[in-house]
């Protein structure tokens, strides 16, 4: 049962109503606050932040609950989540500029830079391009699962839709190939320091070692949140910060030859969890970072920022996206099942009562749970991120206490 879209229905009515008459501005602020603590009771959820886009800037940034139930230290505006599959949108505005710069060409076959290794010999696979991942046309699954899984295609590109992480770091490798770049340097230089994001990483850093959030998990046995046993990239991290030490290479540098190398040397492991994880399974796509498909860190306020990227700006800075690629990304250019949906260029769409919005969610591990949506006609939005495994309750419930509608992009 969705418990916190049930509790923002049955006590929020008025807000709601409120939310509803206003088509120029989602509620009020002040309501996330009042509102925040009893959905993070009634959905045993540790820590949350949201921000609120209006008129096209970060309007207020809300911090509530703990960062870790385990040193009771707050979530606050400084505050790291792993963003997750958030990631995407962020990657694919970095791709969509490198096709701008004639750096990558959006419709030339992957496998004409690189086909790994571990792909089955397909056709279908050798026609994929970046504009077929970016809208998750690829045909690959989300994750091949255990070392050896399944990466058959299930339709030729483009002609149906898929989610698919597999594919998003295909292209990651396609990119750190061309440009001879790491992906976290590339996105710092592209994307994360020309908006002013400044606690925002794919990679593994002192800050983000410092002010990311645990994850938590629910202990079945009390239904009371706890620290989840297994945090894998802060732990892969610590021990990437020594191998970067002896290698005088900075992980914000490194490629995925990089990391698969750097495992190599983290063997043995001495954190259980980890150790239990064989060579070949820590190299999987889906665990390595960093990571264009779910490898983010960052504030929800740096986030934010990035979401106003998606707004019309009539004379856009030059290391911005034209207005051309922009609405590109917001164009439909695959459909999904669901009527309302469809698939941009690194985005969700969702036909509502109020035009066409803009979405993505996130889920690392079920312990960081996260939801971003934006309105790009009224230049308005929302993030938030979550460090517990009923997250995507608590996103229910607040989506629908700030926009006044049930979206089936945050429906549980």
């Amino acid at each position: 049962m969705a418990l916190g879209a049930t509790w923002s229905l049955s006590s929020c009515a008025s807000r709601l109503a409120g939310a509803a008459s206003d088509r120029k501005a989602w509620i009020a602020a002040a309501a996330v606050d009042d509102a925040a603590p009893e959905i993070m009771r009634v959905n045993a959820l540790p820590g949350m932040a949201l921000a609120v886009i209006d008129d096209g800037v970060v309007a207020s940034v809300h911090a509530h609950g703990l960062a870790s139930v385990a040193t009771g230290a707050p979530v606050t505006d400084a505050s790291m989540f792993e963003a997750a599959s958030l990631s995407k949108p962020v990657f694919a505005y970095a791709v969509m500029k490198l096709a701008e710069l004639e750096r990558i060409d959006l419709d030339a076959p992957l496998a004409d830079t690189l086909y790994p290794d571990d792909f089955p010999d397909h056709p279908w696979l050798r026609q994929v391009t970046a504009r077929h991942v970016l809208a998750h046309g690829s045909g690959l699954p989300n994750w091949r699962g255990p070392v050896g899984g399944d990466l058959t295609p299930q339709f030729p590109p483009e002609t149906r839709w898929r989610y698919s992480g597999e594919a998003f770091f295909w292209l990651q490798r396609v990119v750190e190939t061309r440009l001879g770049e790491g992906l976290d340097a590339l996105m710092q230089r592209l994307v994360l320091r020309p908006a002013g994001m400044r606690r925002s990483t794919f990679a593994w850093t002192p800050l983000r070692a410092r002010y990311q959030v645990d994850g938590h998990d629910i202990d079945e046995s009390t239904g009371v949140a706890r620290v989840a046993p297994l945090q894998l990239r802060r732990e892969l991290g610590k021990r990437y910060e020594a191998v970067a030490a002896r290698w005088g290479k900075p992980v914000t540098d490194w490629t995925y030859d990089d990391v698969r190398s750097a495992l190599a040397e983290m063997r043995p492991h001495d954190n259980p969890q980890v150790a239990a994880l064989d060579l070949a399974t820590l190299r999987l796509p889906g665990n390595t970072f960093p990571n264009a498909a779910g490898s983010l860190a960052c504030t929800v306020e740096d986030y934010a920022k990035f979401v106003c990227l998606m707004f019309r700006t009539p004379r856009p800075d030059a290391w911005r996206l034209s207005e051309s690629s922009r609405s590109a990304m917001l164009e439909t250019a695959i459909d999904k099942d669901a009527p309302t949906l469809s698939g941009g260029l690194g985005w969700g769409l969702e036909d509502t009562q109020d035009g066409r919005w803009f979405y993505h969610e996130g889920n690392n591990g079920g312990i960081f749970r996260s939801f971003v949506l934006g309105d790009a006609e009224r230049r308005r939005g929302l993030v938030i991120f979550t460090n517990g495994a009923r997250g995507n309750y608590a996103v229910q419930a607040l989506v629908e206490l700030l926009t006044g509608q049930t979206l089936v992009s945050a429906t549980v």
